[in-house]
């Protein structure tokens, strides 16, 4: 998976994709820490995991995550830490 972290008017963003398709991602941080959104400003709906402290995101396509409570190491700490799934 690749990742790349940004700042827009004081949020932190991550723009993330895999090349691997139809693929998901266990993401370790709490579903309503993070923003998905397929395009900037187009929100989707997010999917916690089964214990509440990860998150299931889709990788297929670039997507963006947006967040005001994680700081950039903790972004990317979650992005490192991530697994595939399905």
């Amino acid at each position: 998976m690749i990742a790349f972290t940004f700042q827009r008017n004081k949020d932190l963003y991550a723009v993330y994709w895999h090349i691997s398709g139809d693929k998901k991602i266990d993401l370790p941080v709490k579903s309503s820490d993070i923003t998905l959104m397929e395009s900037l400003g187009q929100e989707l709906p997010v999917q916690s995991g089964q214990n509440g402290d990860n998150t299931i995101l889709p990788v297929g396509n670039r997507r963006y995550l947006k967040t005001s409570k994680l700081t950039k190491d903790e972004l990317i700490a979650a992005f490192r830490n991530s697994r595939i799934i399905e």
